[in-house]
């Protein structure tokens, strides 16, 4: 395949440096590190030197550098991850994210549960996604019997977040929580706006009201094909009630 690229190009001609590096990150290193959560780990020094040897003449008509030019002079030159690293990398993805299996690298131990899991697509209908929520991102927030305030945040790596939940001029519940310092401000907000409707929904009040400050979560809360456990958490929510929701933002404390 790297002499079959090779013929692709010349001095002035054919496939540019940026195409080549292209199709070796995202065709080749796939080709080769597929299954790599079967044989890639230990990473012993006789596969550290056959990935070398796969990845070298590719590494050359990338960077078109001198034949005597080492492998690793070349993968900085070219700004590609070394192969053996590579493979490593998918194969502890694999084995974390898809098998749910502890794994350890550099003394360093990886557990499944750390790690959010990606909400399934194409699992509800088009036609029925949040027709009882309306997020409320120009006007000033409506007036409402119960009215839930929402913040999250992140300081020295101590991550937290809050709610308040305001009836007429009194403060009717309050609640707060502790993240992981890995978390982010982001999960924190969301996890915020989660706890605030499993707060308001025994009131039994027709209109949930959430204000928040976070407009990333609420463009998250509103996307129907997303990435966040949490936000998915919130739409199955809103998409199981009868209640009326209404997510308004509100300019952050500076």
């Amino acid at each position: 395949m790297a002499h079959a690229l090779r013929s692709m190009r010349g001095y002035s001609w054919g496939l540019n440096s940026h195409i080549m590096k292209m199709l070796l990150t995202t065709v080749v290193n796939k080709i080769i590190t597929y299954g790599a959560a079967i044989w890639a780990l230990p990473m012993t020094a006789r596969k550290v030197c056959t990935l070398n040897a796969i990845q070298r003449p590719f590494l050359i008509n990338i960077t078109r550098a001198f034949k005597t030019t080492s492998t690793n002079a070349l993968q900085v030159l070219a700004g590609v991850t070394p192969l053996p690293l590579q493979a490593e990398i998918e194969a502890l993805s694999s084995k974390i994210l898809q098998l749910k299996k502890s794994a350890s690298y550099d003394n360093i131990i990886f557990n499944p549960q750390d790690y959010e899991d990606t909400p399934r697509k194409y699992i509800r209908h088009p036609s029925n996604f949040l027709h009882n929520l309306h997020c409320n991102l120009n006007n000033p927030p409506p007036s409402s019997k119960f009215t839930a305030y929402t913040d999250g945040s992140k300081i020295e790596d101590k991550v937290g977040c809050g709610v308040t939940i305001n009836s007429g001029t009194s403060t009717y519940i309050e609640w707060q929580g502790v993240l992981r310092h890995e978390n982010s401000v982001f999960q924190a907000e969301l996890t915020a706006i989660l706890n605030a409707i499993k707060l308001l929904l025994p009131t039994h009040t027709d209109t949930i009201h959430v204000i928040t400050d976070s407009q990333s979560s609420i463009c998250a809360i509103k996307q129907q094909f997303q990435n966040s456990p949490t936000a998915y958490q919130i739409q199955n929510l809103i998409l199981s009630s009868n209640n009326k929701f209404i997510i308004s933002w509100t300019r952050g404390h500076s």
